[in-house]
């Protein structure tokens, strides 16, 4: 283990090459990312405005995409138990892939932002709370992977495919500015988290990564190379997370489990 500079504080932990890109004073790697705009937002923002702004970045909190899985979830589950998916099947496949990929997604959030270790803006720009890392933008990849996934996964066929793009673009963009607007990110930022997202997303679907096995032990993979990369609470929930998601998966594709649980549903 060795010591290296980060946002103006030492920390412990590996070197990454990728840091090479961003060494040198905290107040140079903010320049390099610093475009003008977050300086300029936080300066047209009306105090009243935070709780808005903070509303409208809620499709990327991570607790806010774990209610929604889980309320997603437990729809599929009572459909499944009225048995609506056959006999033996508690839930279709593309719930374990939609958990998959974004537990997959949040645990990449992880690894990279600890990879690249580079600070956030000045702390008085920041209306709220924010952990020290700012590259990628955690929100608005969060958004891009679990709005994108539950796009492809669960597009009605009578919706047109450019209405979809459009809506689940509307709730990126709409994410990234309030990051911006509370001070806690530059555009580089936001735009990095777009660009990752989409490629993740387009790497399981391009590679037709569609089975739940494979999505989960994907996310499995990530999630330990994030806990071995930022050793902090969030890689440590990360990996248990997607442990808990395989040990469940497992649990309800049982067939027995399956047909004691339509049986008592009945």
């Amino acid at each position: 283990m060795v010591y290296y500079e980060l946002a103006d504080e030492t920390h412990m932990g590996p070197v990454p090459g990728i840091r090479s890109l961003f060494h040198g004073r905290a107040s140079d790697r903010r320049m390099v990312r610093d475009w003008g705009v977050t300086g300029r937002l936080v300066e047209l923002r009306p105090d009243g405005s935070i709780p808005l702004w903070e509303l409208l970045a809620l499709p990327g909190d991570l607790f806010f995409i774990v209610g929604m899985l889980f309320a997603l979830g437990l729809t599929e589950l009572v459909r499944g138990i009225r048995g609506e998916y056959g006999e033996g099947t508690l839930l279709p496949d593309r719930v374990g892939v939609l958990v998959g990929v974004v537990f997959g997604g949040l645990a990449l959030i992880v690894l990279l932002e600890a990879v690249v270790g580079a600070s956030r803006p000045p702390t008085d720009w920041h209306a709220i709370d924010a952990s020290p890392y700012g590259f990628p933008s955690g929100h608005t990849m969060a958004a891009t992977i679990m709005w994108g996934a539950v796009a492809w996964l669960y597009r009605p066929e009578a919706l047109p495919i450019p209405a979809v793009v459009g809506g689940v673009g509307l709730v990126i963009f709409v994410v990234g500015l309030s990051r911006l607007f509370l001070g806690v990110h530059y555009v580089p930022d936001v735009l990095a988290a777009v660009v990752v997202g989409v490629m993740y997303l387009g790497m399981v679907i391009g590679l037709q990564i569609d089975r739940p096995w494979q999505v989960l032990l994907v996310a499995l993979a990530v999630a330990i190379a994030a806990m071995g990369v930022a050793m902090n609470d969030r890689a440590m929930l990360g990996l248990l997370g997607t442990v808990g998601a395989i040990v469940g998966w497992t649990i309800i594709q049982h067939d027995v489990v399956a047909s004691q649980v339509q049986t008592l549903g009945k």
